[in-house]
């Protein structure tokens, strides 16, 4: 059997949106690889775990190096297919060594919270991307934006106002899944003046 690479998804944040399969998977690992609030989720494993920083191409060659040798689990936020490390994954390991296991991704719960449905939903993560990334999705109804420490949901609500849209209707999500999760329901205007600690999700319907 060819060496495989485990990409699993390990949902929002919180154990209790993690499916059996992947917890199967994430106890027999040798290696385990992710971000530090999601390496802190299995501290009680014996396995080594490596975190994976802001030096992706350093980590892709661990990983690369590791593999064939070692049963390596590769830890992603929410699920594999939206904006985590299986993209640049691909561009250096065959398709048939990984296997992907998916998860709930923040988007999908954020959605489930607010009782909207969300398959004509489009999405944009604002992560290391410039603000003017959003002017494409302007009009778009509904749109999840992935925010980061330098594209806040007020940066994001000045934009918008700054080409005049004031009215609209936006979910403002944090923590999600944990116990201090927080969600406030603004429109662009109030979002303008909204304070967030850390990363959000932001919905505008």
């Amino acid at each position: 059997m060819a060496a495989k690479i485990h990409v699993v998804g390990i949902g929002p944040g919180s154990k209790e949106y993690l499916p059996p399969i992947a917890v199967e998977i994430i106890n027999k690992a040798e290696v385990l690889f992710g971000g530090q609030r999601a390496l802190n989720m299995f501290k009680e494993l014996e396995c080594e775990k490596l975190t994976i920083d802001s030096n992706i191409e350093n980590v892709l060659t661990i990983i690369q190096q590791r593999y064939r040798k070692q049963n390596v689990v590769v830890l992603v936020s929410g699920d594999p297919g939206f904006f985590s490390l299986l993209s640049r994954l691909k561009e250096k390991v065959p398709e048939e060594e990984l296997n992907v296991i998916p998860g709930i991704s923040s988007v999908q719960l954020a959605f489930a919270r607010i009782k909207k449905p969300w398959h004509n939903m489009q999405a944009i993560s604002l992560h290391g991307r410039d603000i003017s990334e959003l002017e494409q999705y302007l009009t778009v109804s509904p749109l999840a934006i992935l925010c980061d420490q330098n594209h806040s949901p007020q940066i994001i609500a000045r934009y918008f106002l700054s080409r005049g849209i004031a009215d609209r209707q936006a979910f403002v999500f944090q923590n999600l899944s944990y116990p201090e999760e927080n969600i406030a329901s603004v429109n662009i205007e109030e979002m303008a003046g909204y304070q967030t600690c850390g990363n959000a999700l932001v919905v505008i319907t």
